[in-house]
């Protein structure tokens, strides 16, 4: 991974450092990153670091309600500003592991709608982060 491909808190794959493990990103320097799991810490070269897949039981485990189809929805509302947004994850071509993340934000007097391709568990937590969604994750 890239250096500009993560964030304090995503959650990673750190290959053999001591041990294959997902793990936090604590910390990014110019040449890898400070992280932390359950039972390790240390640092990584940035060739160490891969994404973690986006699975049913990740979003399950995470909050994400089972839809009737191929989709998982989570609900967050933000009565302080507003804003109650539907966070719509599916994969709607399993063969071809197309997925989709859809954020339908409400506000008082208008709503929007985006699509943004989503693949790994770092990048959903990107995307919650800019919708002001703070939500611990769960591997």
């Amino acid at each position: 991974m890239k250096a500009n491909e993560l964030m304090i808190g995503d959650w990673v794959f750190c290959e053999g450092q001591p041990i294959p493990s997902n793990v936090t990103i604590q910390s990014i320097a110019e040449d890898g990153v400070w992280f932390m799991g359950d039972k390790v810490e240390g640092a990584a070269t940035f060739d160490r670091i891969f994404p973690i897949p986006i699975t049913p039981e990740i979003l399950e485990k995470n909050g994400f309600e089972k839809l009737g189809f191929d989709g998982w929805e989570f609900d967050y509302e933000d009565e302080d500003e507003c804003l109650i947004y539907e966070v719509l994850w599916r994969c709607d071509y399993p063969k071809e592991y197309h997925t989709h993340l859809t954020i339908n934000s409400y506000y008082p007097d208008f709503g929007s709608f985006k699509s943004f391709r989503i693949d790994s568990v770092h990048e959903l937590q990107h995307v919650l982060r800019l919708c002001g969604i703070e939500k611990e994750f769960k591997i």
